[in-house]
């Protein structure tokens, strides 16, 4: 062993190995693991050596995993001679990792970072970003292999080797066909021969997305299976496109199994957002389900993803709250705008404790819990170019305390009247098993249906049958139906506001056309397609006519024999979306409408509004906002943030041109 490579540790009173202090005398001092070779069921050997990463770049590999629950699942190893405590799922990976001869050179957290040093933890914390992209690749470990491994790496060669051919030819793949497709379907386990690796939990945690996004070159490791991860990618991306992972669900969008593998694919190929506060913004959006042990970290964990200093300072000695709060003045200061109150929402899945409840602007950074999504982006994804407040920078003060948010703003309506909220997507089993009602379906539904210009027979005689497909296949397709039961509420949903913004505007003197018209618009929060109005109305159009069936149905008399029975006939009316894909498109610019509900003001105005919303609650527009936000009166000139709202007619700046009079308001 060289003189340079002197293990950096002593031992404590117990004989196990304790941390020396780095030294500092290099710009960014930080520890690597030399990670001895050794037989199969040897005691894994390390050296921990202290090196500086200014110099360090091509010559170690970054680990990437997820720790697991270190104080019951417990391993030993040995660092510099001594004992040390690591998490079973770290001394897998390193079993599987280490060498047949000589070192590997690795970065690992839970070992290179003295995690009881907090003032060490988070210095290395803030070098996190450097030392992913200085790493020659960057290892995924998602554990070990079972049964299913072989043929999951067999599914992913077939679709990454096909996705090549047919680049090669620049021949695009078709939805449902090709080698790939079929042998997966046949002789695999189609879509869940993946399941173990995008079920994982590495996916689920907010530091491997950041790893991986950083990383220079990375490969996925398995057992003793790996795969490069742009290999990996092309194999996913493949099997989406023909079609073994569908987006959609009977006229719903719904989120693919891929979800995690996209994310991670769109953020590591985006371009740095010009605004760094909105960047980070973004990064929190898409990382929003992945968790943290420690609340903190779902802010501190995507620290490496900014590309220049956004105000947020890793303290692992203030408390979430605190860090909660501070984070969130640092954004708004950073951007200029109000951006980040659109992540303001009543979580409750891995909030704070309510004896530490936050103020009403400040996000909960640490839920998984579902959420709206911000009006900061459109519903391609996209960041929102038209803004309410006309251009205006916010210039937000804050009590001395830190916990009251002064804007100045000015209050353009009052909500009047609501509609029923859309909630997330529920699925459930209640209604397996029997498909008797289809005979009662097809012998009573649409009698009506002659003189009806949006009936389309076709469709209907498709659906007839899949009913009777179904009554055969009895339990085999139960867990589908379970899902046509829950997306019900979804689509019904949607005919009331329909009926709602109908009844309102039409008291108002506007037409049929002009309904529509805003009908559009606010499901879609503004969002237009490439071509324009006229495609979008017509995508709009389309996407209505397809709820003819879950129209129908709500005002049959079916649901006599039974309401759960009801529910099920109803929902396979939905199967037009999937028949005739004629409502794909705008089923995914109503990403915006779940966890919130139509409304109209005082002055008539329709809207989209938070789902907490009540009457008399205040329509707002601050400084920096670039959407109304709702705000509730609490007494005394403070108010509390109900959340951001869509309104038709003020979206562009068009109140703020009518009026000159800006006031403070107080948010708590």
């Amino acid at each position: 062993m060289e003189k340079e490579m002197e293990p950096d540790a002593k031992d404590d009173q117990y004989g196990m190995f304790a941390y020396t202090e780095l030294s500092y005398n290099v710009e960014v001092p930080f520890r690597l693991l030399y990670l001895a070779a050794g037989a199969e069921n040897s005691e894994i050997e390390c050296l921990l050596v202290e090196a500086d990463l200014a110099s360090a770049g091509n010559t170690f590999e970054a680990l990437s995993y997820v720790w697991g629950d270190t104080s019951v699942d417990k391993k030993t190893i040995k660092v510099d001679g001594l004992p040390f405590t690591v998490g079973a799922n770290l001394y897998s990976a390193l079993l599987h990792l280490r060498p047949k001869d000589e070192y590997r050179i690795l970065w690992v957290d839970a070992i290179c970072i003295n995690q009881e040093d907090v003032l060490e933890r988070a210095s290395q914390v803030g070098h996190m970003r450097d030392i992913y992209k200085t790493a020659r690749q960057t290892i995924a470990w998602l554990g070990e292999a079972n049964e299913k491994t072989d043929k999951m790496f067999e599914g992913l060669q077939l679709l990454g080797n096909e996705a090549l051919e047919m680049r090669a030819v620049s021949k695009a793949p078709v939805p449902e066909k090709g080698d790939a497709y079929e042998h997966l379907l046949f002789k695999l386990d189609g879509a869940d021969t993946f399941e173990g690796i995008l079920e994982n939990s590495w996916w689920r945690r907010v530091w491997t997305l950041q790893e991986m996004i950083l990383a220079r070159r990375a490969t996925i490791h398995i057992g003793h299976h790996q795969i490069d991860w742009d290999f990996f990618t092309m194999a996913i991306q493949h099997a989406k496109a023909v079609n073994l992972f569908p987006n959609s669900f009977f006229g719903t969008a719904m989120t693919s199994d891929t979800e995690p593998v996209d994310v991670v694919v769109s953020m590591k190929n985006a371009a740095a957002n010009a605004n760094p506060g909105t960047g980070f913004l973004s990064h929190a959006f898409f990382s929003h389900g992945r968790a943290a042990a420690d609340p903190r970290d779902k802010l501190f964990g995507l620290l490496g993803l900014a590309t220049s200093d956004i105000g947020i300072r890793v303290d692992y000695n203030a408390s979430p709250a605190d860090v909660f709060i501070r984070s969130t003045r640092a954004l708004i200061e950073t951007a200029g705008n109000l951006h980040v109150l659109g992540f303001c929402f009543p979580f409750r899945v891995g909030a704070l404790p309510e004896k530490a409840p936050l103020p009403s602007w400040v996000p909960q950074w640490g839920s998984t819990g579902t959420f709206a999504t911000p009006m900061m982006f459109l519903a391609n994804n996209t960041l929102r170019t038209s803004d309410a407040s006309g251009g205006s920078l916010c210039a937000p003060q804050w009590t001395e305390d830190g916990t009251t948010l002064i804007v100045e703003g000015f209050v353009v309506d009052t909500v009047k009247t609501l509609s029923s909220v859309l909630p997330s997507l529920y699925l459930n089993n209640k209604h397996e098993g029997s498909f008797d009602w289809m005979d009662e379906l097809e012998k009573k539904a649409f009698q009506d249906h002659d003189d009806d210009p949006d009936y389309d027979p076709s469709v209907w005689e498709s659906i007839c049958e899949v009913g009777t497909a179904a009554k055969y296949l009895g339990k085999l397709i139960s867990g589908g139906v379970s899902q046509l039961l829950g997306t019900f509420t979804d689509l019904s949903r949607y005919i009331e506001w329909e009926d709602f913004c109908r009844k309102e505007m039409t008291s108002r003197g506007a037409d049929a056309d002009t309904c529509d018209e805003i009908m559009c618009e606010i499901l879609s929060v503004g969002t237009q397609f490439p071509g324009g109005p006229a495609e979008t109305a017509e995508q709009f159009a389309q996407w209505r006519k397809s709820m003819w069936y879950i129209r129908k149905m709500k005002a049959s008399k079916l649901d006599r024999v039974s309401k759960g029975l009801f529910q099920a006939s109803s929902f396979i009316m939905g199967l037009k979306t999937e028949i005739t894909k004629k409502n794909n498109a705008f089923t995914f610019m109503l990403r915006h409408c779940q966890e919130r509900r139509m409304g109209v003001t005082q002055l008539g105005r329709m809207a989209l509004f938070p789902k907490m919303t009540e009457q008399g609650d205040q329509v707002v527009i601050l400084k920096g906002g670039r959407v109304p936000l709702v705000l509730r009166p609490k007494g005394n000139g403070y108010v509390e943030l109900i959340g951001e709202a869509y309104v038709h007619g003020i979206m562009d700046g068009e109140a703020v041109n009518q009026h000159v009079r800006w006031s403070d308001f107080l948010l708590i």
